[in-house]
């Protein structure tokens, strides 16, 4: 569902407006990277990365975004796909938000002398003002309607904070309704911004 989720924001909702769209083989650890070092990522103020992601609490730097090259697809790739915390923190961004529509992607262990190590806090180290992630294995479908609605706010003039908090009374509050019935907390409570 990740590919319609991105098609569905960029057309949906910014109607191909400034906006610039990676599917298949480009959703790439070395694309992400190249785009970092020629100094084209810096320019993007919003980032979306639907994809998968990969949290090890044993060693929490080698937690992941999880990109194109893990599916054996992308052979010329010299990245093995995961990019991992240490890997993020290099980046150079200069953006409002970054979203991981991805599994587990907020979560993070407290090592002395560093504090929380995770996706999260490389992404601030990277330069992103905010980092919307999530804390445990969320539901494709759901997460899809989600980011929707949350894109849908924030273009209708909502802050970030403000919409996510919108969206997931939307969904508390859908029991019953002719939409989907995401009111389980499995559903919205594991989205998390931090800034």
């Amino acid at each position: 569902g990740t590919e319609s989720e991105v098609k569905a924001i960029n057309e949906g909702i910014y109607r191909k407006k400034n906006t610039e769209v990676y599917t298949g083989g480009k959703v790439s650890e070395e694309n992400l990277k190249s785009l970092s070092k020629n100094g084209k990522l810096k320019g993007y103020s919003s980032i979306h990365l639907a994809c998968h992601g990969y949290y090890d609490p044993e060693y929490p730097a080698y937690s992941a975004v999880v990109f194109s090259e893990v599916s054996g697809k992308l052979k010329d790739s010299r990245d093995d796909g995961y990019m991992s915390v240490e890997e993020t923190a290099l980046l150079n961004l200069q953006s409002e938000i970054i979203v991981l529509s991805a599994c587990e992607t907020g979560l993070g262990r407290m090592m002395n002398g560093d504090g929380v190590i995770g996706l999260t806090r490389a992404f601030q180290v990277a330069g992103s003002k905010r980092v919307l992630v999530t804390l445990w294995p969320v539901s494709d479908e759901a997460t899809e309607e989600f980011m929707i609605s949350f894109y849908g706010k924030v273009k209708s003039g909502l802050s970030y904070r403000e919409a996510l908090v919108k969206v997931k009374d939307e969904f508390r509050l859908s029991g019953g309704s002719a939409l989907a019935d995401y009111s389980a907390p499995y559903f919205w409570a594991g989205f998390v911004l931090y800034e």
